[in-house]
Order: structure tokens, then sequence, then C-alpha cells
């Protein structure tokens, strides 16, 4: 138990106390003023249906609010100066935190899964997630919650500092994955934002590791092999490919998604990913919604997300940018681009090799990649059947 329990007087944290477990939900009527029959107390003693003096409030209480979320030390002083309870203190949504967001976007707002709230954990096993709407009040009826596939562990999605770390890194049938449904109207528009990224060392990545999947398989995010490395996916049906996104691995990025009746546009960190193919898009309504994972059936996602933001119309580029720069704290990642490589073969059976910054070589297009010695260029004479090779920044 790794829980704390805070103490405010007067809007001021006055006290804490750390090792306390998880409050569990019930459906039992709650007591003021005395406890409820059966309460059990933490040194196990029950109560029982004896409400005795000892266990009775002698003084008065004004008003009383309960909040299905911790709040920060800002939220309590705010509770405290307003004095009243007819309304949750202030959060940030994005209507005030994106200023310029068009009204279009913040009607379209399905949800807003904001890794700051709305996370239900035990210890730090990740429980549950609920989203926000565009004030920042949160949507109880589109959490979704932590799901078992066979005997995957509840620690295999964890919470830490705004971020939900997916670590299901063994090979096996076992895993876990977020599961919920989304309140949004049929559409053949819709946006989809995260914030995070897909770990290289993935088991059974070159059978693609879903991050999303809304539908199931309306839309959908992935990482797959292909093109000499690992490319950016959507399957909704059909699976459609974009360029390389091997140089996004490990690194929090910025993804977004935009879906018409018939184009998709994949982007990472506001980059073009170049999603190739003529789709035919539909979203369902009410749809479910995956994080982690395909489905049931597996693929699981391994990385972090912090945000996902999800809209139910074709945001134009100027709102895409407006909340790209927002998830990404003001300014976007510029992005280098890729480090030049050349061959040449010379008349003695040697080749030549050209290259910008670090030349590496592998026995196979997905590695295990070493750097090779010395500066460009390099001449070497070939030994092997096939050998891979590319350039890298470090």
């Amino acid at each position: 138990m790794n829980g704390k329990l805070l103490l405010y007087v007067n809007g001021k944290l006055v006290d804490e106390e750390g090792g306390v477990g998880q409050l569990y939900s019930h459906g039992n009527d709650a007591g003021i003023g005395g406890i409820n029959a059966g309460t059990i107390f933490h040194d196990e003693i029950a109560d029982g249906t004896l409400l005795t003096d000892y266990y009775f409030f002698n003084g008065t209480i004004d008003e009383v609010a309960q909040y299905n979320l911790a709040l920060n030390a800002e939220q309590v002083a705010s509770h405290f100066e307003l004095g009243s309870t007819s309304a949750a203190p202030p959060t940030e949504g994005i209507a005030t935190a994106i200023p310029g967001l068009s009204t279009q976007a913040l009607d379209s707002l399905v949800a807003h899964y904001d890794g700051n709230k709305g996370i239900e954990t035990d210890g730090n096993a990740v429980v549950s997630w609920t989203p926000v709407d565009s004030n920042g009040n949160l949507l109880s009826d589109m959490i979704v919650s932590s799901t078992q596939k066979g005997n995957g562990a509840q620690e295999l999605i964890t919470y830490d500092s705004g971020k939900l770390i997916f670590d299901d890194t063994a090979v096996g049938a076992d895993g876990r994955y977020l599961a919920g449904k989304l309140n949004n109207a049929e559409t053949k528009d819709f946006t989809v934002f995260w914030l995070g990224h897909y770990k290289s060392d993935a088991p059974f990545a070159t059978s693609g590791t879903y991050a999303y999947n809304i539908g199931l398989s309306n839309t959908s995010h992935q990482r797959d092999d292909g093109k000499g490395g690992f490319v950016v996916e959507q399957y909704n049906g059909k699976t459609y490919a974009g360029d390389d996104i091997t140089k996004y691995d490990d690194k929090p990025t910025i993804w977004s998604t935009v879906l018409t009746a018939d184009s998709h546009s994949f982007y990472a960190n506001g980059k073009n990913l170049n999603l190739g193919g003529e789709p035919s898009n539909n979203i369902k309504a009410n749809a479910d919604i995956v994080l982690g994972a395909y489905s049931s059936s597996g693929y699981d996602f391994v990385g972090e997300i912090e945000q996902m933001i999800i809209f139910s119309s074709a945001l134009d580029d100027a709102d895409r940018k407006l909340i790209e720069e927002h998830l990404s704290g003001g300014t976007i990642p510029i992005e280098e681009e890729a480090p030049a490589i050349s061959i040449s073969r010379n008349a003695d059976g040697t080749v030549t090799v050209t290259f910008d910054g670090t030349l590496q070589s592998a026995p196979t297009v997905n590695g295990p990649w070493t750097d090779v010695p010395g500066e460009s260029p390099i001449q070497l004479t070939p030994e092997q059947a096939q050998q891979f090779g590319r350039a890298v920044r470090k």
C-alpha cells in the first residue's frame, strides 16, 4: 500500500499519512455524523450494528462534498474560497488550455483521456482511466477499465507521473489492455490524437502492436514491420501502411489521425506519414475502444500513453496544429533529415559506402544493428551472402 491520506483545514494542508490502501467502490449508504452499521476499522474492530456514542459526531456540519478523484492543492484551496459545493472545483480542459480552438472542434470533442486526471490505481497498477470533457469535467460513461487476457497481471499497465506504461514484454498469451465504450454518434469524419511512444523492444513486433483500436477495427494505430524498419499502419478491415516510424521509437511523440469518408492522414510530430491507399471510413455509434492491444486476441502495445483526445469530426490543419502544439508543451520537436547513405561497387570486388553520421550493419532487416568502425567513406570487402546497412545520427 503506497497511497497517501492528506488532511486540509481551511484550504491548507496540515498533515499527511502514507501507507494508505485503496478506497473500494460500494453500493451501500454513506453515514454522515456517525458510522454506518457494518463499518470495519483499520484495526479490524467491527462496529456491527452498535452505533455507540463513541462514534457519533458532536458539532455542526454545513456542507459535505465527495468527488471521484483526488483533488490537488489548488482545487482544495479554490473549493474553500468558493465556500459552496454547488459545482465541482474548477479544472482546466482544452476549452481554456488551447485558446483559438474552433467551435467545431470543441463541439465535436468525444473524450479527452488526460494522464493527469481520472486515473484509478491499485498501488501503481492502473485499474481504470476516465476521460474529461472540454471543461475538464469527468465523463464516467466512457471509462476504460483494465481487462485481463489469459493470466495477465494487473501490473502490466502501471501509472507514473502522468504516464500509463504498457509493459507486456513477455512472449505469451497473457496480457492486459484497457477497454470501454465511447459515447459518439455514427460518423465518417473522425480525429484522434495521442501523446506517447512505441518501444523498440516489443514481442511480436513484426506482427503489429496496437496503441489503440476503435470500433473495433473502424480505425486503429499500430506499429508493424515494413520498408526496412517499422511503419505506421491503420487497420479498418483492410491494412494501410505509411512511412517508416522507427526514429520515433522510445521518444515521446505526438501522433495525429484525421479521417474523412474517403481519406486518412496520419502524422507524427506534425509530419505527414503518407498513409497510402483509398480508404472507406465509418466509425460506428457508441464505438468500442481498446487501448494497448488490438483486442482480446492480443497484439499488445509496449510503450507509454500520456494523452488521448478524440473528436467526431475531421479537424482542419489549423485546429490540428493547435492541439499538436499544446500536447508538445508549445514547441513541436524539429524533424531532422534522415542521414544520407550510398553504396558503390568497385572493380576489385570491394564496395565503398558513403554516409552521414554513424554506419551500422545487421544480418537481417530487423537487426540486431552494430556500429561499423571508421568515418565516411568506408571501403568494405563483402564476406556474407547478404548484409544490411543504415546510417544513424547519435
